[in-house]
């Protein structure tokens, strides 16, 4: 189902003061009309009212299947133009072709399969060993189910529990996206154990048996050695030694920054499908800057070091004066520190940013705004992992002395997913190349937009 009307900012042309248009295609679908108004809320007032008066739809509601609000897709069409990424509102949120049931292990939040209702992708299911992450996965896909337990190299009840869900569901792709710190090249991040996941993770795949199974690593995760059976092998070989007969395997490695999102991320996948060969998908054409995402200053204040900004998740970690006196002084690329070129370096505005990683503060990875003299926001990190920026604005409590308290949850936790997952504009390009077979039509859940 295309939304009939939408709303967006145009420049007005001499003599109209009208910068808000309205779109709307007739229930003839003959031809769109337009009707220009001064302000947004006229223009979000108008669209409302033609897309209840030709859905018969109630209290603002666009789509009822899936409970989308007109104010959560307006808000959805401005976050795409005020990135200037060139993607047409309609052409990017389409009623979906095929529908199928998704669920995730290792599910870091959630957010990393947020924009996977755009190809069918029904999440369902997930598994997550830290709570906090359990319970916002919860808040990200509303009506999904989520066990919060961890899994080990021998089989615990939480294993047991997860496969007789999956099996019930009856999901059709299953994704694993194992910790990374036992592949980092941070010797403090190190922890060997965490390859031994691969084996519950190969032994879920083997039970439950979905249509697809998508694994998802850094570059350096497949050459880790583990000891299975008394024998040292890498995590390739392992994965290749316990596919199924009858699936297609495939090892591949894609960069987020190739698929409209605008963060250099090297990330390895393994592709395994029951109905023929996984193949990459296409690479887009253009690339997305940093200023596309974060330049514009309506949505994006100036702020300094250690400054809260009313705008949801717009403040800047306070950082030493020290490290900002030596800061002012940086061009695009430069950095501070004469070992690591990428640590206290500032963000080039004319390029995807580096990969974000969970370190917050000024001498993580390019975590320098490009412009101003500050550690990136939140928000800012939110835009530029492909997200919505305004994605968790619904947790502003609009009030609290510490970040915790307005947010519910610490500052650490959202570095730590931005940090961690798996790009979701690339984890979309991936679903929409999954090969299916037969799928049934399956209604969606509720998942947050």
């Amino acid at each position: 189902m295309k939304r009939r009307a939408n709303v967006c900012y145009v420049v007005a042309k001499k003599g109209q003061p009208k910068p808000w248009r309205v779109r709307w295609l007739p229930e003839d679908e003959t031809k769109y009309q337009t009707k220009f108004f001064i302000t947004k809320g006229d223009a979000i007032h108008h669209a409302n009212a033609i897309n209840t008066k030709m859905y018969g739809l109630q209290d603002g509601f666009y789509d009822s299947a899936n409970q989308i609000t007109h104010k959560q897709i307006n808000n959805l069409i401005e976050h795409f133009l005020a990135n200037g990424s060139g993607e047409e509102f309609d052409d990017f949120y389409i009623q979906p072709k095929r529908k199928y049931k998704l669920a995730s292990i290792f599910s870091c939040g959630g957010l990393d399969m947020f924009y996977a209702p755009n190809d069918g992708g029904d999440v369902v299911l997930g598994l997550e060993k830290i709570e906090i992450r359990a319970e916002f996965f919860k808040k990200i896909h509303t009506q999904a189910e989520i066990i919060h337990g961890e899994l080990a190299k021998k089989i615990t009840n939480v294993e047991r529990l997860y496969v007789r869900r999956a099996c019930h569901i009856e999901i059709d792709c299953l994704i694993a996206t194992p910790p990374c710190q036992a592949a980092s090249r941070q010797a403090h991040q190190r922890n060997d154990s965490l390859n031994d996941l691969i084996v519950p993770t190969m032994r879920l795949f083997n039970t439950i048996r979905p249509q697809n199974f998508l694994i998802e690593n850094i570059p350096l995760y497949p050459k880790q050695k583990i000891h299975y059976r008394g024998q040292e092998i890498s995590i390739e070989d392992f994965i290749r030694s316990k596919v199924p007969e009858g699936y297609s395997l495939r090892f591949t490695q894609l960069d987020a920054q190739d698929y409209s999102t605008p963060q250099r991320r090297k990330t390895w996948f393994a592709l395994m499908s029951k109905n023929g060969e996984w193949e990459d998908p296409i690479a887009h054409p253009q690339k997305v800057t940093v200023a596309q995402v974060i330049g514009d200053q309506s949505i994006f204040p100036v702020i300094e070091s250690g400054e809260r900004s009313p705008v949801p998740f717009h403040e800047a970690p306070n950082t030493s004066m020290h490290i900002i006196d030596r800061v002012k002084g940086l061009k695009p690329k430069q950095s501070i520190s004469s070992h690591r070129k990428t640590s206290y370096m500032r963000e080039n505005k004319d390029e995807p940013a580096n990969k974000q990683t969970t370190n917050y503060n000024a001498s993580g990875t390019s975590n320098l705004h490009y412009e101003q003299n500050r550690v990136k926001s939140l928000r800012e990190r939110f835009a530029l992992s492909g997200l919505p920026a305004h994605l968790c604005d619904f947790l502003d409590k609009g009030h609290g002395q510490s970040f915790k308290q307005r947010y519910g949850y610490p500052r650490q936790f959202f570095a730590d997913i931005t940090g961690e997952m798996l790009a979701p504009k690339l984890l979309l390009a991936l679903l929409e190349t999954m090969p299916v077979n037969d799928l049934k039509a399956k209604p969606h859940s509720k998942s947050m937009v």
